[in-house]
């Protein structure tokens, strides 16, 4: 393998936002839901999710060990997606903690 883990999810990255673009484009006629609309409902969460996961690149690269990498990331990437949602869509961060508050932890 030449590009090893880091070319596997580079081409997972790389196929999301293509599969993303063909799929707003097929629903477009059939919905009458516009490529451009979809993309400016999309982009208030795609964009915290995006930058979230910039910074837990950033984290798990600075730490060497694995196991407390893992554990580092998985924080980094809850906490940041958790204030960047609640920064750029309150509704939708709102939805999320209603759903963890009822059906996570009532259990």
């Amino acid at each position: 393998m030449k590009f090893g883990v880091i070319g596997i999810l580079c081409g997972m990255f790389i196929s999301f936002y293509i599969t993303l673009l063909v799929n707003m484009l097929v629903a477009a006629p059939v919905t009458g839901y516009g490529v451009i609309a979809q993309l400016k409902d999309a982009l208030p969460i795609l964009l915290p999710a995006f930058i979230a996961a910039v910074l837990t690149n950033v984290v798990s690269v600075c730490i060497s060990n694995d196991v407390w990498s893992l554990i580092a990331s998985t924080f980094t990437f809850l906490v940041s997606f958790a204030i960047l949602a609640w920064l750029f869509c309150r509704d939708i961060a709102k939805f999320y903690l209603d759903v963890i508050r009822t059906k996570v932890l009532k259990k």
